[in-house]
This record gives structure tokens, sequence and C-alpha cells, in this order.
């Protein structure tokens, strides 16, 4: 940071090669993390003079990074218009009205990127579609006959290029789909937004389940994506299992003693995405799908959800585990927090996750015990918090919360309330049917499609949960607004 700003001081000295000062000083931010002064210079560099599209693009990139979506629009869409064929630039405008809540610009923006993929590889293109269902695909089939297409016209470099263009611009046209109520689609979208790589290129050889009718078919559903979307996804478990004969699904090995006994008709077996265990199943049953695929058959309307606050089951010796250490006192309130997702570092943190320090206006109400359910290594970030305010923040003994998913879930069943933001601990909590409270970031959360009620926000996915959106890029707007409704919840418990 020193360095660029000596090279910013250089520039306002000199009457020549400012844009390449301003660039340079751009670039060392960026490698300091520092994206909000990346930004600032790099805008200052393009009105020296910087003309290049792909620094352009970066620069969109930087102010996306740190939420500065009005900035981005105002700097960058007259660019963008004229550059009706720069995927990336495109991308930056469509989630930017995305992140503003404005959906029919974000879809344009969205569909003409997916358009200019389809352009820039129109010839090999068409020989990739002569091969797919009309109309509407899945990104399995993209994925499955771009294997194809490599293994036998040697086009490796081209099919991987196509694929992974392909599912990063359909996947953000997904959710202003979703708000215009073409489910449909958007579903289909959101099965582009993280298409596993191992399960490839053995699927390419299994018949992959495209919403056909499961009566007296067996199915192989496999896990994607985080341990999180593993529980969301799980919530359409019971309906698959209902239709067809039989379900077979892979998961998370700390997940497949909660569902084998939430979901026992259903055959559930652990393997970790490298492990070949699935192969072994994949070809004995009539189909094959990822878990997501379940969305559009099973939660295209609000009538399709289970009436219901929990789809998980508990285990009353798992609650009895836990029950005397939790209600020592029984007269306080009983809260568990956390405050991040584990893949979570540096300026990530500030921008989609508050940090323990934002919790301190919670932290210091009186009548409340705090249990940690933070699963990373917060050692030291409450040794701090212990330091700064006199407050305990509880750790149950036995209990690793980062392993113990089961467990984490029983645990929320005996607490009054749980206070997180968007990670696998929202999602084990709203399985169980905890009270939940969520920190929201303010732009759009797939794949939820939320309800402004009052201060905050609800979900059909999560309905024990109430999302609180942050203002003016800060948190604490919401933990004011928490600490208000705490403070009633408290009188009401005294009186």
């Amino acid at each position: 940071v020193q360095q660029a700003q000596a090279l910013v001081d250089q520039a306002a000295d000199r009457h020549t090669d400012r844009r390449t000062l301003f660039k340079q000083a751009a670039e060392l931010a960026n490698q300091a993390k520092q994206y909000r002064l990346a930004a600032k210079y790099g805008l200052d560099s393009i009105e020296h003079g910087e003309t290049s599209l792909e620094y352009v693009a970066l620069v969109a990139l930087w102010l996306y990074k740190t939420d500065q979506f009005e900035c981005l629009l105002q700097q960058f869409e007259s660019i963008a218009k004229q550059n009706k064929t720069f995927t990336p630039l495109l991308q930056y405008i469509a989630s930017s009205y995305n992140c503003l809540g404005q959906y029919q610009q974000a879809l344009a923006y969205s569909s003409q990127a997916v358009d200019s993929i389809y352009q820039h590889f129109t010839d090999y293109w068409m020989r990739l579609t002569s091969h797919l269902p009309q109309a509407k695909f899945s990104i399995i089939d993209i994925f499955s006959i771009s294997h194809v297409f490599s293994q036998t016209i040697g086009l490796l470099n081209q099919a991987q290029l196509l694929y992974q263009y392909l599912r990063h611009y359909r996947f953000d046209c997904y959710y202003p789909q979703l708000i215009q109520h073409d489910y449909d689609q958007a579903w289909l979208n959101y099965q582009c937004r993280q298409y596993p790589e191992c399960y490839n290129p053995t699927l390419a050889h299994y018949r992959y389940w495209h919403d056909q009718n499961l009566a007296g078919k067996t199915i192989l559903l496999l896990a994607e994506q985080g341990v999180g979307d593993e529980i969301l996804f799980s919530n359409c478990f019971a309906d698959i299992i209902e239709e067809a004969k039989h379900c077979y699904i892979s998961c998370d090995p700390r997940l497949e003693q909660l569902f084998q006994r939430s979901f026992p008709q259903a055959t559930f077996f652990a393997c970790n995405r490298t492990d070949p265990t699935w192969q072994s199943i994949i070809s004995q049953v009539d189909y094959v799908s990822l878990t997501s695929a379940t969305l559009p058959r099973y939660r295209q309307t609000a009538n399709q959800f289970p009436n219901k606050q929990r789809w998980v089951d508990c285990s009353e010796q798992k609650l009895n585990r836990w029950h005397d250490q939790i209600m020592k006192d029984a007269s306080r309130l009983k809260i568990g927090i956390a405050w991040r997702s584990m893949k979570t570092r540096d300026t990530q943190q500030t921008n989609t996750y508050p940090t323990l320090k934002d919790f301190i206006p919670i932290l210091q109400l009186s009548n409340i015990d705090f249990f940690n359910l933070q699963y990373d290594d917060a050692e030291e970030e409450i040794v701090k918090l212990k330091q700064s305010i006199n407050c305990q923040l509880l750790q149950l003994e036995g209990f690793d919360p980062l392993n113990d998913l089961d467990e984490t879930g029983h645990i929320m069943s005996l607490l009054d309330l749980i206070i997180t933001p968007m990670s696998s601990t929202l999602a084990i909590s709203a399985a169980f049917g905890c009270p939940s409270w969520a920190f929201h970031c303010g732009k759009n959360l797939d794949p939820f499609l939320l309800k402004e009620v009052d201060d905050h926000a609800i979900t059909n996915f999560y309905p024990t949960v109430l999302f609180f959106a942050r203002s003016n890029h800060t948190w604490s707007s919401v933990t004011k607004r928490m600490k208000k409704r705490l403070e009633v919840m408290l009188a009401k418990r005294d009186a």
C-alpha cells in the first residue's frame, strides 16, 4: 500500500505517463487485497487514458468486490453497451443490477452474456446442440457432451472453456428469473452454479435424470457444493423418496447418520467427492442426478414446500447428552452464535460476513448465556473479546462444531435462538427447525427467494429463520435491530 501511494505521489508531480503510474499503484493495492483502493487507482488510470477492455473489466471486478455497484454502472455501463460481446464486463453489470434489486436489467445483461458466448463458439456450439435436448438443458448435458467431443475430436481446450463460460453466465440468469417466477428455467440455470468436476467423465456414460417420471425407477443423487448446500437440498429428499422406487444418496461423511435417521426409506452412503465409492452404485440404478436437480421438480411454488418447521429428525439420546450442560441456569436465555464461513478470510469477511466485534452490542445484554458455534479456529478472537468486554462465550465440553454436525443440530434444538450469517451453521439450524436470525449482506441469496416483512425478510426454504439485511455496507444496523428484539424477548421472559 505504501508503494502504491508513492506511485500516486509521483503521478501528482508529473504531466506524462500518469496512466501507467496509476495502473501500477492499482496492481499493488490489489496484491495487498485493498480492493477499494485498487478500484480508485484503476479509475484514475482509465481517466488518464487506459482503454484496454480487459483492464476495464478488472477495475469493474474491484468495484463489485467492494459493493460499489452504482459507481460500477455509472462508469462502465456505456462501455458495455458499445462492446456487447465482451462478456466479463457484461457479467459485472448484470451482477451489479442483481445486487441492487433491478432484476429485469440484470437478466437482460446476463442473457446478453450467454448469447455472446454462443456466438463466440458458433461452429463448436452447433455441433454440441445437435446432441442436446431442445430448448432447455442442464449443465450435465453441456459437461457430458463436452467430454465426448474432447475425447472424440480432440477439442479438449474448447470443451473446457465453453463449459466454464456457460456455467458461469447461465448461473447469473437464474436469480432474476426466480424473481420473475420463471421457476423452471431459473432452477435449471441454478444447477450451473458449481458442477462437481470429480464426477466427470463417468456421468457422461449414464442416464441423467431430466425430470422423467420416477415411478418404479431407482435413482442415485450425488452430493454437490458445500455441506450447507447438501442440507438445503435435503429439503426435497422426502419428495423424491416418495416418488421413486428407491433412492441412493451420497453425502458428506458428517451428514450420513443425520440423513439416514431422518429419511430411513433411502440408502445413504458417505463418500468424499474424489472417492469412487459411488461408481459401484451408478451402474445399478435407472437414473443419476445431482441433488440440486430436485429443485425444478419439487420447489416451483410455495405450496410445494413441506408444511412443517423442520425436515430432519432428532434423537432423544443426543438431546439428553447435552441438556444438563446447556440448562445449568434455566432462567437465562440461551443463544448460539457463529460469525463467518470457514472459507471466508480477509476482505470477504467484512464484505459478506460480520466479525465477532459486530456482536458486541448483543453480547453486552444481561441474563443471556451465549454459546460458541463457530466451527473454525476462533480462540484468538474470543480471547480479545473477553479482554475488551465483560462477556463469556461458552464452549460446550466435548463438542466439535466442525465435525459433529449432527450434534450441532441437537445442541441448537436446546437453545432459544441461533444468530449466524449464511453458512452451514444456518442450514443445520433451519433443518432442525430452530428459531434463527441470519446476517444478510444485502446481495441476493442463492437460491433463496426472500420476502420482506417489517425489519427483516423470510423464505419458504427456511421457515424458522429471519434474515436481517445490512445497510450502508456496515453491520451496525443489523445488530441494532437484533438487540432491540432481544430486549423485548428478555422483558417478556422476565414478565
